[in-house]
């Protein structure tokens, strides 16, 4: 199972990145049925506030089910949508870095 939770990790960040819940809430210890310490330590990297592991997991599980268990395809779209925005917008700064460096021809 060690080599499982690098790839939880992965999941967590990439839902993250995407504006959905953070899945690997899901996956629980089986002689705990809570998640490992790991859980937690993910999602202060990832900037979350939670003042009680277990209420922020919970949290989380709530999420996950009323976001992925909705039959709402605007829902579903706009946390694409977000995702999309956000690579413009790194686009356009990035057209622009390169259209103000004077001197150099393309």
């Amino acid at each position: 199972m060690r080599g499982l939770y690098p790839k939880l990790g992965h999941i967590s960040v990439y839902e993250h990145q995407h504006g959905r819940p953070l899945l690997s809430a899901l996956v629980i210890r089986k002689a705990t049925g809570r998640p490992g310490s790991g859980f937690a330590d993910l999602a202060s990297q990832l900037g979350f506030e939670h003042a009680e592991e277990n209420e922020f997991w919970e949290h989380q599980v709530g999420e996950v089910v009323r976001f992925w268990s909705a039959d709402d395809p605007v829902m579903l779209m706009d946390s694409a949508m977000d995702q999309v925005l956000k690579e413009l917008g790194s686009i356009r700064r990035a057209v622009r870095r390169l259209a103000a460096r004077p001197g150099e021809k393309g």
